[in-house]
């Protein structure tokens, strides 16, 4: 019997059993696959952003961040995985951009990594200190700058959280 109709035929049966929630949660799980979640930190304060040089990738610069654990909020995944390596404190604001990675085998599950714009919860700009074996060193860069130290995914992310700032920031009136 192929897999598919075999997954049908237990939801079937499942459907007429009492207490069918758990089975049904389970082949919806088995159905489902797995997929990793990444979640990155866009922190910007005037016209620089916070990153960080990662050596368990090569030593590149990129946003700071990690992986969403299992049944993880992405949102508090991102102001943990700041805390954890920055000993920073930050609200998830919004996504401001996403990207999906990987392909099915022979590469493995694909993974998707979301970008946060991510506001400071203490006031003026704290200076970049690492606290985690994760990161190597952290600095505040001019966004200009981007292009030397993040993929176009990270550019994009910075560019879309700056646009959002400015749309979120009201205008004063203008003088009569």
């Amino acid at each position: 019997m192929p897999v598919d109709a075999l997954r049908e035929r237990l939801l079937s049966v499942a459907a007429r059993m009492p207490r069918t929630h758990r089975v049904l949660r389970a082949v919806a799980r088995w159905r489902a696959g797995r997929h990793h979640v990444a979640a990155v930190a866009v922190i910007v304060d005037d016209d620089v952003v916070l990153v960080a040089e990662h050596p368990f990738r090569g030593g590149v610069w990129a946003l700071p961040g990690g992986w969403v654990n299992r049944r993880e909020d992405p949102f508090r995944a991102v102001e943990r995985e700041v805390r954890e390596e920055l000993a920073l404190d930050v609200t998830a604001v919004e996504i401001v951009h996403c990207e999906r990675q990987g392909t099915d085998p022979p590469g493995g599950p694909p993974a998707l990594t979301l970008a946060f714009r991510c506001r400071l919860l203490t006031s003026g700009r704290p200076d970049a200190v690492v606290h985690s074996g994760e990161l190597r060193n952290a600095r505040w860069i001019d966004v200009s700058a981007t292009g030397s130290y993040l993929t176009g995914f990270e550019q994009e992310a910075v560019l879309a959280t700056r646009r959002a700032i400015r749309s979120a920031t009201p205008t004063p009136p203008a003088s009569a």
